[in-house]
C-alpha cells in the first residue's frame, strides 16, 4: 500500500475515532482492537499521537477562523468547549492521555496556541517567538525562500 494512500486512511479512521461517540471508561478502548485501526496504526500511542494531532489542526482552525485575532479568554475557553462538545471522544481520550510523553510537544503547541489567541503572551514573548521563526528560515538555502 502506497504511502499516500496509508496516510489518507489514517486521516479518514482517525476522524472516526474521533466522532464517534464512546460510552466506556476508556474511550480508547473499544478501538484498540479494531482490525482497521491495527492495519494502519502501530498501536495505542500511534492513535492518541493521531488524535492529539486532529485536536490540535481543528482547535487552531476554529481559533483562526475567528473574526478578530487574538480573541480574548472568555472566546478562547468558548472554542475549546464547542470543540470539545462536537469531539467528546476525541477530547476524553486526550483527556485519559494529557501526561504521555508520546504527545508532550503538541500538548505544549497547543497550550502555546490557546495563550496567543486568548492574548496572553506579552510583546516580549511575541518577540522571542518571532525571532526563533526568523532563525528558522534563515536556514532554508535561499533559492526556496519564499
Amino acid at each position: 500500500m502506497s504511502r499516500a494512500v496509508t496516510d489518507f486512511r489514517r486521516r479518514a479512521l482517525i476522524r472516526v475515532v474521533a466522532a464517534v461517540p464512546v460510552t466506556s471508561a476508556d474511550a480508547l478502548a473499544p478501538w484498540v482492537s479494531d482490525p482497521a485501526l491495527s492495519d494502519v496504526f502501530a498501536d495505542d500511542a500511534d492513535i492518541v499521537s493521531a488524535l492529539q494531532d486532529l485536536w490540535l489542526v481543528e482547535l487552531s482552525r476554529r481559533i483562526h477562523s475567528a473574526p478578530r485575532y487574538p480573541l480574548g479568554p472568555e472566546q478562547v475557553l468558548e472554542t475549546y468547549a464547542g470543540l470539545a462538545s462536537a469531539y467528546p471522544t476525541m477530547r476524553a481520550v486526550l483527556d485519559q492521555h494529557q501526561d504521555d510523553p508520546v504527545i508532550a510537544t503538541e500538548v505544549e503547541e497547543e497550550r502555546i496556541l490557546l495563550a496567543r489567541a486568548a492574548g496572553n503572551l506579552g510583546p516580549s514573548a511575541m518577540a522571542t517567538l518571532a525571532r526563533r521563526g526568523h532563525d528558522l528560515l534563515s536556514e532554508i538555502p535561499e533559492q526556496r525562500r519564499p
